[in-house]
């Protein structure tokens, strides 16, 4: 008699440590969190750049779990044009770990850079974490030249323009009514003309204003007075 009650309090024994196995596994108090506060989003200038922010679950379960993203626009000074961000973000069954995949483009990001801020919707499903902030700045994968170019009084008679073998990778104008541009884009190794325009052909110093520009190719630049004339011609060669 003594045995078989020893065998019924062991079968109660494993069938109680098999639920609570279950339970730490499947049903256990559950969150859903970002992988970080912030995150270094590095965006190529003139392009587009896609980083996968991973989001993870307090437990494992045997099915996918969904949850819904939002951005808050409100904390977010990145413009709405520049980002994809999906509306949700599936963990898979059998894992604590899923993937949200954020697209940006280089549209109207500031010098300083820009954020955008991600949130995860509440839910009965599972406790929140706080937003994430992704930090968002211009990368350059090759050579970052700068150009500034100082207007003298007649802006809008300015032109310029990059090429290559003929071809041109990148121009400006339009600029009646600024006293001064920037801008900066990324070029490969290899040989550029830069040409700067003046529609009056006077160039852009000195009898209506003092104007200059210069272009910063990282360790030299190419620099000028702007006393040019109708057009000025440089070459230069990266790196």
């Amino acid at each position: 008699m003594k045995k078989i009650l020893n065998y019924i309090i062991l079968g109660i024994f494993i069938a109680t440590a098999y639920s609570c196995d279950e339970d730490a596994t499947g049903n256990s108090v559950n969150y859903v969190t970002f992988e970080d506060t912030t995150f270094a989003f590095g965006v190529d200038i003139g392009g587009t750049s896609t980083n996968d922010i991973k989001v993870y679950a307090g437990n494992v379960t045997g099915s996918d779990r969904t949850f819904s993203v939002v951005v808050d626009t409100d904390a977010s000074s990145l413009d709405p044009a520049a980002y994809t961000v999906p509306s949700s973000v599936t963990i898979p069954g059998g894992s604590n770990e899923g993937a949200l995949t954020v697209q940006i483009s280089d549209t109207n990001i500031g010098a300083g850079g820009e954020t955008l801020v991600l949130a995860l919707a509440d839910t009965t499903e599972a406790f929140t974490s706080g937003p994430i902030t992704l930090n968002v700045a211009q990368v350059c994968p090759t050579n970052e030249v700068s150009l500034l170019i100082n207007f003298d009084d007649y802006a809008g008679e300015t032109s310029w323009e990059i090429t290559q073998g003929g071809s041109v990778l990148f121009s400006g104008d339009g600029y009646g009514g600024m006293t001064s541009f920037s801008t900066t884009f990324c070029l490969d190794d290899g040989t550029y003309e830069f040409t700067i325009f003046d529609s009056f052909g006077d160039g852009i110093c000195c009898a209506y204003g003092t104007g200059s520009y210069t272009l910063d190719l990282g360790t030299t630049n190419l620099a000028s007075g702007a006393s040019f004339g109708a057009s000025e011609t440089t070459s230069f060669t990266l790196p």
